[in-house]
């Protein structure tokens, strides 16, 4: 298929050798998420709306896949078990005869598992009735990062693995759902509940009510005192391990440039590899950031140096002056 070509050149393909076969596998790890989300995506796209057409948009730290044609079912149930009703049902039989697609519906199950085993942030829904609008956004961000374990550390707060991620996405949007707890750990609503009730009487979590948990307010704040503790300390590091591409995009970003006058400075004539993972390892040390951090995909987005990025520039500058 053309757009799994597409996929291909953005794709991180790893090099590893079965050592039973000695043959190589080259398959990219989200591969699965991102089969089934562009499978869903023709599936359940209204081809009755011919002004509109499904669009795929890929970015440095994110992937979003829209189409026109809203789920018949409510977002909290797609993950459910059990088959969901579908716009295109001869479509779904017919991807299935084919053996491209494992799931006889909605494969969101198998998106939010690759997703989940690969420890990123949950994927986020958005199925808007009124515009007749669906939309899959896939995060390629680490849920429970080294600066997230770095703040439960501080906080005192010693939770299994899991229930540190669950934490984590807590700290992240100030509140959690027993859904968002069901996508994090792929577990029952009713033991979802259970892990709920268990923070709460750690007093990490308060109950808002059936279905929703706020952070315990002195927690929250707690968080919010150590998250710029933390950027503080980011002023004084001196990331060595920043790439030469990532070194070049730091010194030319301090003023607001967009993604084509990087490329055209630096001399390449496309977003190559080097310079899209030197761009996210950027965004993800918070060196630089977006001039429209709400709307990642539009045509006027820039990037320019954060306080931590122009504090580290002007150290490395004064550090080759003397």
């Amino acid at each position: 298929m053309a757009v799994q070509e597409w996929y291909y050149r953005f794709a991180e393909i790893p090099f590893e050798i079965d050592p039973k076969t000695l043959q190589r596998k080259d398959i990219p790890q989200d591969y699965t998420a991102f089969r089934e989300a562009i499978i869903n995506m023709l599936i359940h796209q209204d081809y009755a709306d011919h002004s509109r057409k499904a669009e795929i948009c890929h970015f440095i730290d994110l992937t979003k896949f829209w189409n026109p044609g809203d789920a018949f079912t409510q977002v909290k149930d797609l993950l459910e078990p059990g088959e969901k009703e579908t716009r295109n049902p001869i479509l779904v039989t017919a991807f299935r005869r084919i053996g491209f697609s494992e799931s006889a519906g909605w494969g969101l199950r198998d998106v939010f598992k690759n997703w989940r085993d690969l420890g990123r942030v949950p994927p986020e829904i958005r199925n808007d009735k009124s515009k007749k609008v669906f939309e899959l956004t896939l995060q390629n961000e680490i849920l429970l990062s080294e600066e997230q374990i770095k703040i439960q550390k501080k906080i005192g707060v010693d939770l299994p693995e899991k229930e540190s991620a669950v934490f984590a996405y807590a700290c992240r949007k100030k509140q959690i759902s027993i859904y968002n707890i069901r996508d994090i750990l792929g577990i029952t609503l009713h033991k979802c509940r259970t892990v709920a009730g268990e923070m709460v009487t750690q007093g990490l979590l308060f109950k808002k009510d059936h279905n929703i948990y706020l952070l315990g307010p002195e927690i929250e704040e707690y968080v919010q005192s150590v998250e710029m503790e933390s950027r503080k300390e980011t002023h004084d590091v001196v990331h060595d391990d920043l790439s030469e591409t990532a070194q070049k995009i730091l010194n030319i970003c301090k003023k607001a440039l967009s993604g084509s006058e990087l490329l055209g400075i630096l001399g390449y004539k496309s977003r190559t590899r080097n310079f899209r993972l030197a761009m996210a390892d950027l965004l993800e040390k918070d060196l630089i950031e977006m001039t429209l951090p709400e709307t990642p995909k539009s045509k006027n987005q820039k990037y320019r140096l954060t306080q931590s990025g122009l504090h580290l520039v002007e150290k490395l500058n004064r550090t080759i002056e003397s």
